[in-house]
């Protein structure tokens, strides 16, 4: 994990924060959106991909080389990141981070998403004769409906964590304090 995190539930808090920020901007710059200029549009996605790309560093750790050939983390590069688990502080002993992982996970897919409709181009799609609308508004909606996706999941991450329902532990450092 390339993260160097100190406090894992402000870092998600915050992340979650720009996500919704992000989106809100962009969901007001797509209502006057010009396809033919995209600079106003790239300067809020591209800090967009940054904070959903830190969500799935949290959520979904790459493993290094030797890692990912078999070794033990404890034996590898790795072995200082962090081993995080997401608790639910009225279950303790439960792990979360399944939870956690499905909502990052369909924030990165409709990351995707977003990005499929806002490199189509209007010219090149083709929609039934009694289709009700234009390829722009085809794009727009499906740019829209994925922006709202985003930020759904994200507010449903950030009020658990801002609520303290949940809670990051590094469970490494509970087995080094045994």
């Amino acid at each position: 994990m390339e993260l160097k995190v100190q406090n894992f539930d402000r870092f998600i808090q915050e992340q979650c924060k720009h996500l919704d920020e992000y989106c809100s901007a962009l969901e007001s710059l797509f209502k006057r959106f010009d396809f033919q200029d995209k600079s106003q549009t790239d300067r809020l996605m591209i800090p967009l991909a940054l904070s959903v790309q830190n969500l799935c560093k949290i959520a979904f750790p790459t493993p290094g080389s030797a890692e990912f050939f078999g070794m033990p983390k404890e034996a590898t590069e790795a072995a200082d990141n962090p081993d995080v688990i997401v608790v639910d502080t009225e279950h303790p002993n439960w792990d979360f981070r399944p939870w956690f992982k499905q909502k990052v996970n369909n924030i990165k897919q409709a990351f995707e998403g977003l990005l499929e409709y806002y490199e189509k181009d209007p010219n090149e799609i083709k929609l039934s004769p009694n289709c009700e609308m234009t390829p722009k508004e085809f794009i727009l909606g499906g740019i829209d409906s994925n922006l709202r996706t985003i930020k759904a999941y994200a507010n449903a991450i950030l009020s658990m964590f801002e609520s303290g329902r949940l809670s990051v532990r590094d469970v490494r450092l509970e087995d080094e304090e045994d």
